[in-house]
């Protein structure tokens, strides 16, 4: 029993880490509904927001970690590449339901041809980028497992981890700094969309060796790093709007943020039945609801619109998050009662032809 509590418990913080990554990528996308990314970079109030901006970058990070934690024991075999299909069987309903919203309710420009094609080519939900590349990801986990398991040394582990952050996260964000008008394009910054992968090792090792930091340190060092980023960027972008940057969620700072909250979160416990029982529901919905988050950003940010300042933003963005986090998970978790429903009546008749074929007597 007291084995069991602890298996509980430390699944515990697993589910934590969904429920805080939904919620960041929710928050994340208020930036770039709300016209924040267009607005100067210039104030103490904009420093907060990029502060806060610079956590929420963390989110669709968290979820490429523990998929590492997670999955990197899964083998090459039937069992890992079915369970596959029940995550695009959410992607395809969902997406359905986004495509009749965008074509009648709101009455988009785009044709019904094109927001077809767009559920294959995963932008019907524009924020099905991320079901594109954990397909890819998903095919690969066996061989990346094979990989990683049979590098000998725990040194040896790091020095690969180190490598894939230098070549996808590290170089790519020299890369793209233009200091004086001068590029610093002087890296190889090819490998920058190895960084999924980069993040998956990092689940796996950090599962493998389960790396535990000192609560309070691995507090102040992401606020440090977070303070770090925060004025790097403040003082590069000063002046400018924050659409001039390309690509920020390979660069370093959000790798390490996102790799010090997981380590922050995955292995808190709790002891309360009722907050165990509620991270454990908001988790199991979560995928569903990152992908309805579209039609509730579109719902909510048209129905409430945002002429941007600084003011604005803190009231209406901080009101209008929580209604779409929860807005997104109802209907995530009524996606999957009608899964299980059609499941269950699936196997019911499936079984019950079973059985009159077993004992249906010849004439």
């Amino acid at each position: 029993m007291k084995e069991k509590n602890e298996i509980r418990r430390r699944s515990y913080g697993l589910d934590v880490v969904r429920v805080v990554a939904l919620l960041l990528i929710i928050m994340v996308h208020s930036f770039l509904n709300s016209g924040y990314n267009h607005a100067n970079v210039e104030g103490i109030k904009m420093f907060v927001l990029l502060f806060i901006r610079n956590i929420c970058f963390s989110g669709v990070l968290l979820f490429m970690i523990l998929t590492g934690y997670l999955k990197s024991t899964k083998k090459v075999d039937k069992g890992h590449y079915k369970s596959i299909f029940r995550i695009l069987l959410i992607y395809l309903i969902i997406s359905i339901i986004t495509l009749l919203y965008r074509k009648f309710v709101v009455n988009e420009t785009e044709s019904l041809y094109n927001l077809i094609i767009g559920i294959f080519n995963f932008t019907t939900i524009p924020y099905g980028w991320y079901v594109e590349m954990y397909i890819g990801l998903f095919l690969l986990i066996p061989f990346l497992n094979i990989l990683y398991n049979n590098i000998p040394t725990k040194k040896q582990k790091i020095l690969l981890l180190i490598i894939l952050f230098i070549i996808s996260s590290l170089f790519p964000t020299i890369s793209h700094l233009d200091i004086a008008n001068h590029s610093l394009n002087i890296f190889p910054d090819w490998w920058s969309f190895l960084y999924p992968i980069l993040l998956y090792f990092v689940g796996a090792f950090i599962r493998e060796y389960q790396i535990h930091l000192n609560k309070a340190i691995n507090f102040c060092i992401t606020i440090l790093v977070l303070f770090l980023s925060t004025f790097s960027l403040y003082f590069y972008l000063h002046g400018n709007s924050l659409s001039t940057l390309s690509n920020p969620e390979y660069s370093s700072f959000p790798i390490i943020i996102s790799i010090m909250i997981f380590l922050l979160l995955y292995n808190v416990k709790t002891y309360s039945k009722f907050i165990f029982t509620i991270t454990s529901f908001i988790s199991s919905v979560s995928f569903g609801a990152y992908l309805f988050s579209y039609c509730f950003d579109r719902i909510f940010y048209q129905s409430i619109p945002i002429v941007f300042n600084t003011n604005t933003y803190f009231i209406a963005s901080f009101l209008i998050t929580p209604l779409i986090f929860f807005s997104s998970i109802v209907a995530s978790h009524l996606i999957n009662i009608l899964i299980s429903f059609f499941s269950k009546l699936f196997n019911y008749f499936y079984n019950v032809r079973k059985d009159i074929i077993k004992n249906k007597t010849p004439y």
